[in-house]
């Protein structure tokens, strides 16, 4: 029994107030509440040896325990339904206050505030007003209490009419008398509540009031309206103003018509919704998580006051809105509003929207981020540069106080209106509060940055620029400052990583090319689920090479710039180039087009020259082109174009510059084979449909665009790492991410046969669902019991779309369900089916009659080994008549570097050693003369002599195999020879415990001292204090050799970590308790860096499953 009564109060106190579960509905309490407790019943049960059939046959214990289940589940069935109805008081509360500032074209809800204290007659009257609109509805919609609602009294008249303590006078019309009592509670209820709300807001004006709405004698029948011989006379004795009809059960409330009166595109919000509900719809995910992702997590506003440079005290709000992170950090950008015409309230609905996209795009391209978007109001002025540094510092002071950004809570990005040096002020700003607050990681860091002075240029950033300082000279790697990583989008050398500006327009020409190598291989179009739905000039094109297409590109800032160099530089002849500009058009601003216009193809090398740049960098307006180049170039800039861009041919268009240019209104006139979405929703949904029903192949922006946030998170994770990447790295990294996602999206798009867009939105919400579900269990048990009891089959699956974990929650839940079995067997078989494809383009490359080489480069650890021999092995089972040999540069280099461990030994004198030693081997190999080396032999690395035969295939690792001095078609030691060469990375997609990333460092990190610890039989700590050598060697020397590769490998298993723990936590303690004896500091830190990221883990042992050719071995 005391077993029962700890589990009831444990659940009634805390299942309410679940942080983690913030949209779970009421009833899921109710049911954890019984979860629990039956789980209490049934441990008393086995404690008494007799099991739950013991129990209820004793009615001793079963009587007592079902009355202490019945009161519990009672009294939390009264908190939840309290709760769910002071809740939804509120929402209507803080509607009213929203739609009253909005139709007051007041800034925010708290300017309307400020007005009702300072009895605004105008605020009062619309507010009240809209306030019992608001309750009219409720009352009408809420059990079908109310047939009619009229208002009457000052509020509804002149405005002039309203008095400090004015109320809303209601007269209801009921059909019972059982309605009249249960209308009566309701009114009485809101009353009670909406007039605390309001002295609340009232406090120390000296107004008060004892009742917002009046609740005596509006309730009536409909016969004793009859009696009174109708409203009108039962109201003119005390009334001389008109009454106002508010609901109409048998008609159209005219409180609603407003909204159903809208008219235009759909905002961002609703159609981000729109492609939900098709989605949510096809795949039949089930309701209540659907529900959760459609509501924001949270919307944070901030109000500052900063003093500009010209004197003025301006005030500002800002606000940051996180859709959802249960696939880890919010992430999004931060938009300067300035001047555009919208209330706080709409541009929080459009960021909404934005973050939604946001949470898509980041899922869909596998990245373990949530979504979030946020927006500083500005007035329309000047601002100088250092006003926009002030105005940044004090939004990031306010959010970071607030909790509300941070590397693991919300990181924004630059976005429309704000840049690379303003995210950096952010940063410094940031970092400086945490300083002071000494909420920094690195207690080190945070005692430096403590001594700082606040700089008198808001521009400068010192604690950003000390912090980075401190990492660059931290050769070791025990110095951590992650809380750079708090905005992406930072300048290069700030914190900011190489390739970001162009990442956006690079990566949706990425997405291009691997739909048209997808198409390239479908032999019958018709057959296709996506070909069929295209039109016969639209599969025509899709057979053409890039070089032979023509583009039309809309959209002249950074994305559309570098989408256009990609097309241009693949010869695809562009005619087109559009962008807008503010202009003054009949007293009114207004976005006017400009268009570049040249049927023989617009030379972007001359337009470089003969066009300027703005200080950030981007080109300046088209209009302001000279004459110079449009005379030498033939080409013709027309201003005002509505027509030409989207009705002259091209094969391609790309739709780079704002939201809604398609719409129903011009969509049958837009005349290409393919659109290239890289803004965000540039088609509405009606034009959406449009399009596709001429069978034109839509590639969606939440696939297209999301190179920028891609590349957003690299830097974020090179900020964690403190390391930074070469932006060779980068772009192949980018490379291949872009081209597995978009692979994946092609796949369901097949697999449901659906369009790309709806197969984008189908995988991101079935990974947010896998995270939502993992991290929820109360929504778990939810599922459950549908499932169970009403025979419903909600979705719940990871492989039923192919997908991977992304989560550690996700890891356990697999883990309970078949302890990885499935994972495994698909997780390898992703594997075998990329080195089956290597495989193949070595067999169509190599002639039979030379000798070939498969190079595999890469990083230490990344699995190049075993890699190499799975390829090799295939390559004997698919070429029995040529001899083929696998060769370990590496482990012979290894013991070079054992002979120059010694501090004099710079890693440039290690790394040009290593070099030199490849390059002497393979000049022997290729003189038929015989070396030593290590091959491998049934199944072992043996060191051997090796002579090369004639048309023999050498299949070789090493760090340093693809570098130009091995592959320069003019120098190189294999110029003229035949060779196929992969780039084995790690490139791991999960979130850890508290949103901490794994990255590829930590990684291979864990395997490196697997590797030595295990095969060759290596002392742990040795192990651990060389690892910075081989991770900086790596950094600088071979992942820039990235370039020369044909293609990439990605080695990360999903399922390695758990597997990996088993083995390695006990090296890692052993080593500890070393490190700790000598004292050494830097393995200390190092260990338990590891250790950390462990933790949260749940090791398993499926050494049994894991086949024994497979990367992990």
């Amino acid at each position: 029994m005391a077993t029962a009564v700890t589990w009831s109060i444990f659940t009634l106190l805390h299942l309410p107030g679940r942080k983690d579960m913030p949209n779970a509905p009421p009833w899921s309490s109710i049911l954890g509440i019984a979860a629990m407790n039956a789980a209490a019943f049934g441990i008393l049960g086995c404690l008494l040896n007799s099991g739950i059939s013991g129990i209820i046959a004793s009615p001793a214990l079963s009587v007592p325990y079902l009355l202490l289940f019945a009161f519990t589940t009672a009294v939390h069935v009264f908190l939840n339904t309290k709760k769910a109805s002071k809740a939804k008081l509120d929402e209507m509360w803080d509607e009213a206050l929203s739609k009253t500032a909005s139709k007051l074209n007041l800034g925010s809800e708290e300017i309307l505030v400020e007005r009702l204290r300072k009895f605004d007659k105008p605020a009062h009257s619309t507010f009240r007003y809209i306030l019992s609109q608001l309750v009219a509805l409720e009352l009408g919609a809420s059990g079908d209490m109310v047939e009619r609602v009229w208002l009457f009294g000052s509020v509804n008249g002149s405005e002039d009419n309203i008095g400090p303590v004015s109320d809303i006078d209601l007269l209801m019309e009921v059909d019972s008398d059982a309605k009249k009592v249960k209308t009566s509670k309701a009114i009485a209820s809101m009353n009670i509540h909406f007039t605390k709300k309001f002295n609340l807001i009232m406090a120390d004006t000296g107004i008060r009031i004892t009742e917002l709405i009046d609740t005596i004698n509006k309730l009536l029948l409909p016969d004793e309206i009859e009696e009174r011989k109708g409203f009108a006379a039962l109201i003119k004795p005390l009334y001389d103003l008109p009454a106002s009809l508010l609901f109409d059960r048998k008609k159209v409330p005219d409180a609603s018509a407003e909204s159903t009166a809208k008219k235009g595109p759909p905002s961002i919000l609703e159609a981000a919704e729109i492609h939900i509900k098709e989605a949510a719809a096809t795949m039949e995910l089930d309701k209540s998580i659907k529900k959760i992702l459609l509501k924001p997590k949270r919307v944070t506003t901030v109000k500052f006051e900063i003093e500009l440079d010209d004197g003025d005290m301006v005030t500002f709000w800002a606000f940051r809105a996180l859709q959802n992170d249960a696939r880890g950090t919010g992430k999004g950008g931060l938009r300067w509003l300035v001047g555009m015409g919208e209330t706080l309230e709409e541009a929080k609905e459009t960021a909404v929207g934005l973050a939604t996209l946001m949470s898509v795009k980041n899922a869909v391209i596998g990245i373990p981020y949530g979504g979030g978007k946020g927006d500083v109001f500005v007035e329309d002025r000047e601002y100088t540069l250092n006003d926009k540094a002030r105005i940044m510092r004090a939004f990031s002071r306010k959010l970071t106080l607030k909790r509300a950004v941070g590397t693991f809570i919300d990181v924004p990005a630059p976005d429309k209106g704000t840049g690379a040096e303003m995210m950096a002020c952010f940063a410094d700003e940031h970092l400086k509060i945490l300083a002071e607050k000494r909420q920094l990681r690195d207690r080190e860091i945070q005692r430096t940055l403590r001594r700082l002075n606040p700089p008198d240029n808001p521009r400068d950033t010192p604690y950003l620029d000390e912090a980075l300082r401190i990492l660059s000279e931290d050769k070791e790697g025990v110095r951590q400052c992650p809380e750079i990583g708090v905005v992406t989008g930072k300048p290069v050398g700030k914190g900011g990583s190489k390739g970001r500006t162009k990442a956006t327009g690079f990566g949706g020409f990425l997405t291009l090319k691997t739909m048209l190598r997808y198409f390239s291989s479908v032999n019958d179009m018709d057959r296709d689920n996506i070909g069929k739905r295209l039109n016969e000039k639209t599969k025509a094109v899709l057979r053409k090479p890039v070089q032979e297409m023509t583009a039309g590109i809309q959209g002249g800032g950074n994305v559309g710039e570098y989408n256009a160099w990609e097309f241009y530089n693949a010869g695809t002849k562009i005619t087109l180039l559009q962008d807008a500009v503010p202009e003054d058009v009949n007293g009114k601003t207004e976005y006017v087009s400009y268009t570049l216009y040249n049927p023989s193809g617009i030379n972007l090398e001359l337009l470089d020259q003969y066009l300027a740049r703005m200080p950030d960098g981007r080109w300046e307006p088209f209009k302001n082109v000279s004459q110079e180049f449009l005379n030498r170039t033939g080409t013709r800039l027309i201003r005002s174009d509505k027509k030409l861009f989207w009705t002259y041919h091209t094969d391609i268009k790309v739709a780079a510059a704002t939201e809604n240019v398609i719409t129903s209104e011009n969509a049958e006139s837009v005349n290409c084979e393919i659109l290239l979405e890289l803004a965000n929703c540039p088609i509405t949904p009606e034009a959406d449909k449009i399009l596709m029903k001429k069978g034109i192949l839509i590639i969606p922006d939440v696939l297209a665009n999301a190179g920028g946030v891609t590349v957003s998170y690299f830097e974020w994770l090179q900020n964690i790492e403190g390391r930074y990447w070469s932006e060779i790295s980068v772009d192949k990294m980018l490379e291949e991410r872009m081209s597995v996602e978009t692979q994946s999206v092609i796949d369901i798009a097949k697999k449901y046969d659906v369009d790309l867009r709806q197969a984008a939105f189908i995988l991101s919400l079935a990974r947010i669902a896998n995270a939502e579900i993992a991290r929820n269990r109360i929504l778990r048990f939810a599922l459950w019991f549908k499932k169970v009891f009403k025979s419903q089959k909600p979705y719940e699956g990871y492989g039923e779309l192919g997908l991977y974990p992304e989560t550690v929650e996700e890891l356990k839940e697999i883990r309970k369900k078949d302890g990885f079995k499935e994972l495994i067997a698909r997780d390898e078989a992703r594997h075998k089916k990329k080195i089956d494809a290597y495989v193949n383009s070595v067999k169509e490359k190599f002639s039979d009659q030379q000798r070939g080489f498969v190079l595999v480069g890469g990083p230490t650890t990344s699995g190049k080994i075993a890699f190499s021999e799975r390829i090799a092995d295939k390559l004997r089972s698919e070429m029995p008549s040529r001899k083929v040999t696998m060769l370990d540069i590496d482990l012979y280099l290894d013991g070079l570097a054992e002979d120059m461990a010694g501090p004099e030994y710079s890693e440039e004198t290690i790394y040009r050693k290593r070099l030199e030693e490849t390059v002497r081997l393979m000049k022997e190999l290729l003189e038929g003369r015989e070396t030593g080396i290590y091959v491998m032999k049934d199944g072992r690395l043996t060191r051997d002599k090796l002579k090369l035969e004639k048309n023999e295939i050498l299949v070789i690792e090493g760090n340093y195999l693809q570098t130009p001095e091995m592959l320069d078609k003019k120098i190189g030691v294999l110029k003229g020879e035949q060779i196929f060469s992969i780039f084995v990375n790690t490139a791991p997609s999960l979130k850890l415990a508290k949103n901490r990333p794994l990255t590829s460092l930590d990684l291979r990190f864990m395997r490196h001292i697997l590797t030595f610890t295990g095969i060759f039989n290596k002392d742990p700590l040795e192990i651990i204090r060389k690892w910075s050598t081989e991770r900086e060697l790596s950094l600088k020397y071979t992942y820039p050799t990235w370039k020369n590769a044909d293609v990439t490998f990605n080695s990360y298993l999903s399922y390695e970590l758990p597997v990996l723990k088993l083995y390695i936590k006990p090296i890692l303690k052993r080593a500890l308790r070393e490190a700790r004896g000598e004292r050494d500091q830097v393995s200390i830190k190092a260990i338990k860096h590891l250790l950390l990221i462990l933790k949260g883990v749940r090791a398993v042992d499926m050494s049994g499953d894991i086949p024994d050719d497979s990367i992990i071995r």
